[in-house]
């Protein structure tokens, strides 16, 4: 992908907009920059854009963040999770990920967390404590995953406040500091085990891939937006193209619902195409007509695949 594209379809902001295009006018280049330069809050920004990752895949590394993110004293942030529901919810999410907890019970942990984080923030407030882990954990983990770890993150970084306050003298000072580095650098080095999405997105572009389906028609205010629907718990949306209303238009919402249905028309006609070809190469089916409709069908899958069959 360009990175002026990125920057513009995302809204970056206008310092890392201009450091990207100083690196390169690729994102493939700029991820890996990121990576080697350990720019922490950039590189989370860029990771937690809709459909550069899965969400699977960042609630997977929100937990990460959790369970392996050090600390000054060499603990995890999962060491300050005291509280069990905030344990729970963490390996809920993770089972969740894997098809091994159901929406319900996930949301039933998230809430159980919630109100652990809940619990730890006003034990904190009382306490007047200060933040180590606030720009690591819970910046990271908020952004990568809405469900559970978002309030596990809450929880550990209202712990940790409480467990990294210290005198207000200049080694203390630097001992946050470096805590800080290390916690960004840990969360770094987890982000690049992940690969470069954009080289993945490059290496596919001669196959013209389509997003997979399904795909929904969603209303909005002068038109319909065709967007992902392959995950009901998705923090994001992923949107896919838009369909324009309002005056002069003819049927808007036909249109958008016959884009929405275009991954399962295709992978049907894809299913037809291998049915008549095989009838021919057996025989059973042998006539003109049917010979008419294959080659119909394969224009139109190559004119939806942008390739040649």
């Amino acid at each position: 992908m360009k990175t002026a594209d990125f920057i513009r379809e995302h809204h970056a902001c206008r310092r890392g907009a201009e450091w990207a295009l100083s690196i390169s006018g690729d994102m493939a280049d700029v991820w890996d920059a990121m990576i080697k330069q350990d720019r922490h809050d950039w590189l989370v920004w860029t990771a937690t854009r809709p459909g550069v990752f899965s969400d699977s895949i960042l609630r997977k590394l929100a937990c990460r963040f959790i369970r392996e993110t050090p600390l000054s004293d060499g603990c995890k942030v999962w060491d300050l999770l005291t509280d069990e529901r905030s344990r729970k919810a963490v390996e809920v999410a993770e089972s969740y990920v894997d098809g091994k907890a159901t929406y319900e019970e996930l949301e039933a942990a998230f809430a159980a967390a919630f109100a652990a984080a809940d619990a730890a923030y006003a034990a904190a407030a009382r306490a007047a404590a200060y933040d180590t882990a606030y720009d690591t954990a819970y910046d990271a983990a908020c952004n990568a995953a809405r469900v559970a770890a978002y309030a596990v993150a809450c929880n550990a970084v209202r712990a940790a406040r409480a467990a990294a306050y210290a005198a207000a003298d200049d080694a203390a000072e630097a001992a946050y500091v470096a805590a800080r580095v290390a916690a960004k650098a840990a969360q770094v080095k987890l982000i690049a085990e992940l690969g470069n999405p954009f080289k993945e997105e490059l290496g596919n572009q001669c196959e013209q891939k389509h997003t997979p389906g399904p795909w929904i028609a969603t209303r909005i205010l002068g038109g319909w937006w065709i967007e992902e629907d392959n995950d009901p718990t998705a923090f994001y949306r992923r949107r896919i193209a838009g369909v324009a209303g309002g005056a002069g238009i003819d049927s808007p919402a036909a249109n958008a619902r016959l884009l929405a249905a275009a991954p399962e028309l295709l992978a049907a006609l894809e299913e037809a195409k291998q049915f008549i070809q095989n009838g021919i190469e057996y025989g059973y089916i042998n006539t003109p007509e049917d010979e008419d409709v294959l080659a119909r069908i394969k224009k139109a899958i190559r004119k939806a695949k942008g390739v040649d069959q």
